[in-house]
């Protein structure tokens, strides 16, 4: 029997050493709140976490919420980084990525 999706993430997350938590550069309050929340979860579970999103600036109207200093406006890349997916029920034939600019799309 597959995994369910929050058995597969926990997998993942039993796993992983350092995670990154990220969020959309127009990004909402709710968005916020939950980039913090899921690092808290992953703190919590003794992992070191990175929460980072394109140029964030904090708008004062949020700055209720707790730990947002720790939201990188952008990240230093320095170290090798890792995408898993999972392709064992849904195989990739073909993948592609281009470099553009300063971008790479996978």
């Amino acid at each position: 029997m597959a995994l369910s999706e929050t058995q597969q993430l926990k997998a993942i997350l039993d796993r992983a050493t350092n995670v990154l938590v990220t969020f959309t550069e127009h990004y909402t309050v709710d968005a916020i709140g939950a980039a913090l929340a899921t690092a808290m979860l992953i703190k919590k579970m003794g992992k070191s976490v990175t929460i980072a999103a394109h140029n964030f600036e904090l708008d004062n109207a949020h700055r209720f919420l707790p730990t947002t200093h720790e939201i990188h406006r952008n990240l230093d890349i320095t170290k090798k980084v890792v995408l898993s997916f999972d392709i064992s029920h849904a195989p990739i034939r073909d993948l592609s990525y281009a470099v553009e600019g300063e971008r790479l799309k996978i």
